[in-house]
């Protein structure tokens, strides 16, 4: 183990630091179990998750990221984390203790939540969703078994074995009917951030409303595909609620994650800020724990009435009961128990006894000279309950206390000690009273917290004598977890073979486009170096030319001027020579005066030296002309090399692009 994993895990073993462990829940990483200190007491939940067998690093990974995770959570509507520790190939992840999630109680009620109660959690998981954005965390597994209710009332996140420490991400993980569009096309059409996350909330608010999320009667592959092409899904009796929760679960379940609001949006919305009782929470945990207590009354009701039944072995009263009777009882039991109307042990006495709750008797199926009486089955079942009761008979409004698995594996057989002492009194007083001293041991008074008993429920399944502790999990839906994770392994072998796939996939994407980056950095250095060494060539061209037209420049400056000083060389000595006959011709004609003399010699000089400036002139204005069309015949050059080498360049850029 190298040193990043040793400072997530703790030395110590948690054999030696945990006791009284008790299973109570089950999923895809293993098990969830209610223990204690040792040291203290305290109560903790413990999920232990099994990281042995194929994919061991990758599953050692993952758990190390949700420690990792959950170490840096400070807030109250996140689970707090407590210690990490590592068992064998186990690794034990050790957090506050929560009764159960939105998702149990759903079950428990067999009913749609009130919309009071489905803001008070969507609320509470709404605030822990905010913290987590604000840390740039994404949760991307959030559902109602993932939002947790404590024996206070506080509404928790929880599971986070799938969060993002990074957003944006781009992986394929979740839960399928709760993926937002854009995580499930992420290695496809690019990243999400925290806004999957109010998708998933939004799918949880319809949940609650409906008892199960959109696509649910698909399987989990149709419903990956229908999810990103479908229209957002809705409420399918928006009349039944509020406008302000339908404008709420239509914000969250925008296509388009620029559409959807924020989670910190989402605490400013109407359907959030609106008043609520304080006592809703602990109001929806009473409720669930009296159709708890009506499944488990029902449950000890079958197992009585299966040990009346096996009462009339050898050397014991002969007990019947036909078949009808029995699928009567049972009917009335399952109805009773799926209206959440079994709420206290006189119903169930009244079916024993032969008649439904409220209703007149019937006559009870007996045979033999003893004849039992399916009462004494009733008052066996209904003992436990009557200790919470009120005086009067009034029923206590504070959760419901089923009894713990030790007075569970008492009770039954002291129901057919009980009928068995209906037909022989004399014999029955010795079982009667080891009855009555059993359930009298057993109804202690139980603290509150918050103002609301919670409820007990043994370690289902497991060996006797286990301490109760609260719940809002009824034993058969713990049982049923555990039956379906061992009969659903091939979808969850699916599933997980499918994001193995993703993951797959995902890394030989980021690998080709790694190679392809590399390939194309090389062609791109290649084609620079193309394009480097003929712009160079260009320029060099270029110099060359303007080397050579400067060349060419002062070689015709050097001409013009050579020529233009001949010219005037020449011009000066004719005029001279011209000067100098006239004075000699002046000198010799001796009509004119001196005075005209030497006027008409300034004259006619003066008239050599216009006629000299004159010529001059011409030939600089030629000497300019011809430089004018030399430097008009270099620029075209030059404007046609220039032109030649874009035309070049161009094209082997557009040969690069191709």
């Amino acid at each position: 183990m190298d040193e990043a994993s040793k400072r997530l895990f703790s030395p110590a073993d948690p054999e030696t630091l945990f006791t009284d462990l008790s299973e109570i829940g089950h999923g895809n990483f293993g098990a969830v179990y209610h223990a204690k200190y040792k040291n203290n007491g305290e109560v903790v939940a413990i999920k232990k998750m099994s990281f042995a067998g194929k994919n061991r690093d990758e599953k050692f990974d993952d758990i190390k990221k949700e420690v990792q995770f959950i170490r840096q959570l400070r807030h109250e509507n996140c689970v707090r984390y407590i210690s990490a520790h590592l068992n064998n190939n186990t690794a034990w992840l050790v957090m506050e203790y929560c009764l159960g999630s939105a998702s149990d109680i759903i079950e428990v009620l067999k009913a749609p939540l009130k919309e009071v109660e489905i803001a008070s959690i969507i609320h509470g998981a709404l605030r822990g969703l905010a913290y987590l954005h604000s840390m740039n965390f994404i949760h991307r597994d959030l559902k109602a078994g993932n939002i947790l209710l404590t024996e206070s009332g506080c509404i928790k996140l929880g599971d986070f074995g799938s969060a993002s420490l990074a957003s944006p991400a781009n992986s394929f993980i979740g839960t399928p009917y709760w993926m937002s569009p854009e995580l499930i096309t992420a290695m496809e059409d690019g990243v999400y951030d925290g806004k999957t996350d109010m998708w998933s909330l939004g799918i949880t608010s319809l949940e609650l409303a409906e008892t199960k999320p959109p696509l649910f009667h698909m399987n989990a592959m149709s419903a990956l595909y229908h999810i990103p092409q479908d229209p957002p899904p809705r409420l399918q009796q928006p009349d039944r609620w509020s406008r302000d929760f339908c404008q709420f679960v239509e914000r969250c379940l925008q296509t388009a994650p620029a559409e959807r609001m924020s989670s910190e949006a989402g605490l400013g919305h109407p359907f959030m800020t609106r008043d609520r009782p304080a006592s809703t929470v602990l109001d929806l945990i009473a409720r669930s724990v009296r159709a708890v207590q009506s499944s488990n009354t029902a449950q000890n009701f079958r197992r009585g009435r299966k040990i009346l039944i096996g009462a009339g072995g050898p050397g014991g009263p002969e007990i019947e009961l036909d078949s009808d009777s029995l699928a009567s009882e049972d009917l009335q039991l399952q109805e009773s128990e799926e209206n959440g109307s079994l709420g206290s042990a006189s119903a169930v006495a009244a079916v024993v006894a032969g008649s439904p709750a409220g209703g007149s008797p019937t006559a009870t199926h007996q045979r033999g000279a003893s004849g039992v009486s399916t009462g004494a089955a009733a008052a066996a079942v209904a003992a436990p309950q009557s200790a919470y009761q009120q005086p009067g008979g009034q029923q206590q409004a504070s959760l419901y206390h089923p009894p713990t698995p030790s007075s569970s594996a008492t009770s039954l057989p002291a129901m057919a000690a009980a009928a068995s002492a209906s037909a022989n009194p004399a014999a029955s007083s010795p079982a009667l009273s080891t009855l009555a001293e059993q359930q009298q041991q057993q109804q202690q008074p139980i603290s509150t917290v918050g103002g609301v008993s919670p409820y007990q429920i043994s370690h289902p399944g497991g060996p006797r004598g286990q301490p109760a502790f609260p719940t809002i999990k009824s034993s058969h839906i713990v049982h049923r977890e555990r039956r379906e994770h061992l009969q659903d392994a091939t979808a969850r072998e699916q599933m997980s073979n499918y994001k193995q796939l993703r993951r797959k996939h995902q890394k030989i994407v980021k690998q080709r486009e790694a190679a392809n980056r590399a390939e194309e950095n090389s062609i791109k250095q290649q084609l620079d170096r193309v394009y480097t060494s003929q712009r160079d060539g260009f320029q060099k061209a270029l110099d060359k030319l303007a080397e050579q037209t400067g060349q060419s420049r002062d070689r015709l400056s050097k001409e013009l001027a050579s020529e233009e000083e001949k010219l005037r060389r020449t011009l000066e000595s004719e005029l001279k020579a011209r000067m100098k006959a006239l004075r000699k011709e002046l000198d010799k004609d001796q009509r004119l005066s001196k005075p005209d003399r030497l006027a008409q010699s300034d004259s006619t000089e003066k008239k050599d030296l216009y006629d000299l400036e004159t010529q001059m002139r011409a030939c600089k204005r030629r000497g300019l002309l011809t430089m004018l069309q030399f430097e008009r015949e270099a620029a075209e050059h030059d404007i046609a090399l220039r032109s030649q080498q874009k035309d070049m360049q161009n094209a082997l850029l557009m040969e690069h692009h191709e």
